[in-house]
């Protein structure tokens, strides 16, 4: 058995640094590939806060005219009333974008205008404004600015009451001797 020529056995120095530099090379294309795909995906994680947003909208109207319709002066210890008012009404909640958002560690906090119209019998519309870039955000988003917001636009049908205002529910509770 013949030993192998020492100049011959191994890498060289330089096939080891050109190595090494298609690696990093490779790494660092990489890594810009990820920052991009980040950067895009934060616009639709808005889109999705939005969204939810107006699908929690139509669920609080439904259970709303579960309970009477029109709105009654009725309200609980609060004074909050729990009936679906007619008309339009405006409110800004705060969506919680969680994870390493915009460059920073913690969540980022975006503020969604959301406006509700209901016409007293059954039709139910929920906009939402929200802003296209949630890095920038400077204020409450406006519908109207197109440059820098988007809205989310659901409709529904409310079904009619269960129970008329001021039904008493009756409980049928068999009395457990009696089984």
């Amino acid at each position: 058995m013949q030993r192998p020529d020492a100049r011959e056995a191994g890498f060289t120095l330089l096939e080891t640094v050109v190595c090494v530099g298609i690696i990093a090379l490779v790494t660092l294309a990489a890594t810009g590939a990820m920052a991009a795909i980040a950067r895009n995906a934060e616009p639709g994680a808005v889109r999705a806060l939005a969204l939810m947003q107006a699908e929690n909208a139509i669920v609080r109207a439904r259970v709303a005219t579960s309970y009477a319709r029109p709105a009654s002066a009725a309200t609980d210890a609060r004074g909050v009333a729990w009936a679906l008012a007619p008309g339009t009404h405006a409110f800004v909640v705060a969506g919680k974008m969680m994870g390493p958002v915009c460059g920073a560690a913690a969540a980022v906090t975006v503020p969604l205008a959301v406006t509700t119209t209901f016409d007293g019998a059954a039709s139910f519309r929920v906009v939402v404004a929200y802003p296209l870039n949630p890095c920038t955000v400077t204020g409450v988003p406006n519908a109207a600015d197109t440059a820098t917001a988007a809205t989310v636009e659901l409709d529904a049908t409310l079904p009619n009451p269960v129970y008329a205002p001021g039904t008493q529910i009756p409980r049928a509770i068999l009395d457990p001797s009696l089984q």
